[in-house]
């Protein structure tokens, strides 16, 4: 049985119904799922209206910890850790279930974890803001969130530290009808882009356009709301689209065969990183060995599930067919994975190895982008938010 819990999943303090290992069962819902609206509505960015509806519930449930009937990290039984000669390890997700989580389904099932001594337990999370809150508390051992947003919680106090970098490329793009003939950032003057303005990408926009040399009043920006963005561009009210790769990208161009291909900004300019792993300092001074272990498992699982990539699909299936019903269902689960997997290639001018060591340059350009134009505020250098210690030789 794969190991997997449900936190923060009810409107509702009570967490005993999902306490303990957790299964999904044909037909059961994915509760506050962020593609329950699926293919014609906003993906990723749900995340905003969804965490407002359940964040009495996250409060009351601040992990496994709290919700647990065995009150350890990540709700496993630790007696029965000790007997098999494995480590309990909770690991919380970013969001919700989604394709490109199948990684540590995949190395759960096929027991890449545990050949490395790890019984890992995956929670869903309520956003990389808080993914990064509860690990720095030490609810959980480790999390899987967006660098970026690691890096700002770390600059506020947030004791974690980056140790394996998945994703060295970010899904930000810029997505546009082929009746428009916009296939690069100079092509993009004179036309409308929209976007939520709360959202990531709208954050680094500005970026975007100094290192491709376009001035703001060049584009008409659109401004959009969490649940009709992709619904708007697809009703062709703007242009292009700012968006993530293999998510509200890839809705719209399901929707619509109208839709060109995604331009990806970490080919022009933008080198920052998509998803990483996360763990508290107190975990790297007390256990370091428990880190090396989960990263090798991890970067192990990740490799294996790229190049497996219609077997892990069939997984994520059957794990969850509640979200594999429709033919664009089937689609988005299997592009959204092939397009993660591409993610795990460095940005253009950057050579590393994917899953490897990652770069000091496009670190220093990380938390330089982060200083300039999404308020990163510490005089801390680059090298004090990420470690590549515990990553395997190849």
């Amino acid at each position: 049985m794969l190991a997997y819990q449900n936190v923060g999943g009810l409107p509702s303090a009570s967490c005993g119904a999902d306490d303990g290992n957790w299964r999904p069962r044909k037909g059961r819902p994915a509760m506050w799922h962020r593609r329950n609206a699926r293919v014609l509505t906003a993906g990723r960015s749900s995340r905003l209206r969804l965490g407002a509806i359940v964040g009495a519930a996250l409060t009351a449930c601040l992990g496994l910890a709290a919700c647990s009937s065995s009150g350890t990290s990540g709700g496993s039984n630790p007696s029965a850790a000790a007997n098999s000669g494995t480590t309990n390890v909770g690991l919380l997700l970013d969001w919700t279930w989604q394709p490109y989580h199948v990684a540590f389904m995949y190395g759960i099932a096929h027991g890449i974890y545990k050949a490395h001594g790890i019984n890992l337990t995956l929670t869903q999370g309520q956003g990389s803001s808080t993914t990064t809150t509860l690990v720095g508390q030490g609810k959980y051992q480790f999390g899987f969130a967006d660098t970026s947003t690691a890096v700002l919680s770390q600059s506020k106090g947030v004791p974690i530290k980056n140790v394996l970098v998945i994703q060295q490329r970010s899904a930000f793009a810029t997505e546009c009808w082929k009746s428009v003939h916009v296939t690069s950032p100079a092509q993009l003057k004179g036309h409308s882009v929209i976007m939520i303005p709360s959202e990531s990408t709208a954050q680094i926009w500005p970026a975007y356009l100094a290192v491709n040399h376009l001035s703001a009043g060049s584009i008409r920006v659109v401004s959009a709301s969490v649940s009709n963005k992709v619904t708007l561009f697809v009703a062709h009210k703007a242009d292009c689209m700012a968006g993530l790769l293999g998510e509200d990208t890839l809705q719209a161009s399901l929707a619509n065969s109208g839709i060109g291909a995604p331009v990806a900004w970490a080919n022009n300019g933008i080198k920052l990183f998509g998803y990483s792993i996360i763990t508290s300092d107190s975990v790297i001074q007390n256990d370091p060995n428990l880190v090396k272990r989960f990263v090798a498992a991890t970067v192990e699982s990740w490799h294996a599930t790229c190049a497996n990539q219609v077997t892990s699909i069939a997984l994520f299936q059957k794990e969850y067919p509640q979200l594999s019903h429709t033919a664009a269902e089937k689609a988005y689960n299997k592009d959204n994975l092939s397009t993660t997997c591409a993610q795990l290639q460095p940005p253009v001018g950057i050579t590393t190895t994917p899953l490897g060591p990652s770069s000091a340059a496009q670190w220093q350009s990380t938390v330089a982008t982060l200083k300039k134009y999404a308020g990163l505020n510490s005089s801390q250098p680059a090298s004090a938010y990420y470690t590549n210690a515990f990553i395997p030789h190849s």
